[in-house]
């Protein structure tokens, strides 16, 4: 199974989202924009990784200022 992320980047905070293979939503909830924040994704996202037995986890998010940088892949 695949897990999908969606993040939307704002100065604050960041809007989640997090969808299984057949794009049911698993989650949708808000972090501030800053280490706590992106840990408590990161605490969700293993989760529900744990909990279906994911074997990938793709992350997509919006290519906003510096919180963004493309051509890097994450495994």
């Amino acid at each position: 199974m695949k897990l999908f992320v969606g993040i939307d980047v704002s100065s604050k905070d960041l809007n989640v989202c997090i969808m299984n293979h057949e794009g049911d939503t698993l989650q949708s909830f808000t972090a501030t924009n800053s280490p706590d924040g992106a840990g408590f994704i990161r605490d969700r996202v293993l989760h529900f990784s744990d909990q279906y037995g994911v074997k990938e986890i793709q992350i997509g998010m919006e290519s906003t200022s510096v919180y963004s940088s493309s051509g890097h892949v994450f495994s």
